[in-house]
């Protein structure tokens, strides 16, 4: 189980990264997209948090239709 969670850790670290040294290198070229950045960072967040809430409600409904 341990070993399943530092693999898991170092592959999100790797993604993180790499994700990280991809908007450096657009900032470093094209500064403007700097501006962009948070505003998209922050619909990716508010995204996730209604897809999460969503799948839950969805989960919860499909366990009491199965239910006797």
């Amino acid at each position: 189980m341990l070993q399943m969670v530092c693999k898991w850790a170092a592959h999100t670290l790797q993604i993180v990264c790499m994700c990280l040294a991809g908007v450096s290198v657009a900032c470093a070229v094209l500064p403007y997209i700097c501006i962009l950045v948070p505003p998209v960072l922050g619909v990716m967040v508010y995204l996730r948090a209604y897809t999460t809430s969503s799948m839950r409600e969805l989960k919860r409904l499909d366990g009491v239709s199965r239910s006797p």
